[in-house]
């Protein structure tokens, strides 16, 4: 009964860190969310799964989510800055293993997620479709 009373608290703790890192990371990733709600959302999920590294491509997809509603919220240069830290971390998830000289991955899976989002173009308005394209073009050359 004793190792209960201290099992069972502690996995509480750990499943509501969980639980409200998947709430969270879902809402974020809602396309049809309002682009206020899906900054705050984007923002919390980040600290909560800050601490998680089994799913490298959960971060880029973030910073991509959060620069799009940046830049429906008008705030253009914090948009690209998102959009430049996603393509930077999804593009170089996989180079020190397969590009010892530290040149991006173009084919990384995590680049091919973000680029498969872009192009359903769900919820996406054409002025961060043009700044995604001009922030992907900027750092392929």
């Amino acid at each position: 009964m004793k190792a209960f009373l201290i099992v069972f608290p502690l996995f509480l703790v750990f499943w509501t860190y969980l639980f409200a890192g998947a709430f969270l990371t879902m809402v974020c990733f809602n396309p049809n969310g309002k682009p206020s709600h899906k900054l705050f959302f984007c923002n919390a999920a980040m600290h909560v799964n800050a601490s998680r590294s089994d799913r490298p491509w959960v971060r880029s997809s973030m910073l991509f989510e959060r620069g799009i509603a940046h830049s429906q919220l008008d705030r253009i240069d914090d948009a690209r800055r998102d959009f430049t830290d996603a393509i930077i971390d999804a593009t170089s998830a996989f180079s020190s293993a397969e590009r010892p000289d530290g040149e991006r991955h173009w084919s990384s899976p995590s680049f091919v997620r973000l680029t498969d989002r872009i192009e359903k173009a769900v919820g996406i308005d054409p002025a961060t479709l043009a700044l995604w394209e001009e922030t992907v073009a900027s750092l392929r050359e």
